[in-house]
């Protein structure tokens, strides 16, 4: 496996289009190269060095971010329009948290993409060398299967329904957008609709286990019944 590569990653299909791909695709692991790695976390720690003088000089006044007024509220994407405007169009007080806001996100990005590059130094640290990880079964989403909603101390539900529909109160990142969605039953019988794409294979509880194994904290009910059937933090 020494001339192994990373597959295509990082990319979208939207509209049956194939967009973007992450850097590292095609890149040897890190386990047998860590190139790509060095050179990441020398732009992360110049980017911080940057986000550090942004911060600076918003503090000082010798730079001003953007100014935005709210405008009408977009159904489609469940937030406000943010309309571009002057700082003089706003007041003093919504003036001063627009840069208290910039100088906050500044000083934050500049914080995460030092974590990010002291993660990926102890990453070389760990991993180079050592064998690749093994290809594991992936888990298959249909009708039928069930799904732990909420974390280790979630509900499990059905799969009812998986369709296509305008992803809303998602964060603004899936909101408006025309994504996959599994339609989950609930013990009490509500439907909830909830992006493929944001299910983890370890929320896919397999149907075998379902009710011997339980996960701890988590209660099954019968979904037609509403009876409890297992309790995990009983088993």
């Amino acid at each position: 496996m020494n001339d192994a590569v990373l597959a295509k990653h990082g990319y979208t299909v939207d509209w049956g289009f194939f967009n973007g791909v992450c850097m590292g695709a095609e890149a040897k692991p890190l386990e047998h190269d860590h190139s790509m790695t060095d050179s990441i976390i020398k732009q992360l720690r110049e980017q911080a060095v940057q986000s550090d003088k942004l911060a600076a000089d918003l503090k000082s006044g010798a730079v001003e971010p953007k100014f935005f007024k709210r405008g009408k509220w977009d159904g489609q994407k469940c937030r406000f329009e943010q309309i571009e405007c002057t700082r003089a169009e706003l007041s003093d007080w919504d003036a001063q948290q627009t840069i208290a806001g910039a100088i906050c996100r500044a000083e934050s990005k500049a914080r995460h993409e030092r974590a990010h590059a002291d993660m990926l130094a102890k990453l070389i640290e760990t991993r180079f060398g050592q064998a690749l990880y093994p290809v594991s079964d992936r888990k298959q989403l249909s009708v039928g299967n069930h799904v732990l909603l909420g974390g280790k101390k979630g509900v499990i539900c059905e799969v009812v329904e998986i369709k296509n529909q305008i992803a809303r109160g998602c964060g603004p990142y899936m909101n408006g957008r025309l994504l996959l969605h599994a339609m989950l039953k609930r013990p009490d019988g509500r439907i909830v609709a909830v992006p493929t794409q944001t299910i983890r294979q370890s929320a896919i509880v397999s149907d075998d286990n379902l009710i011997t194994n339980p996960p701890k904290g988590c209660k099954v009910f019968d979904l037609n019944s509403g009876r409890l059937v297992a309790d995990g933090d009983t088993q």
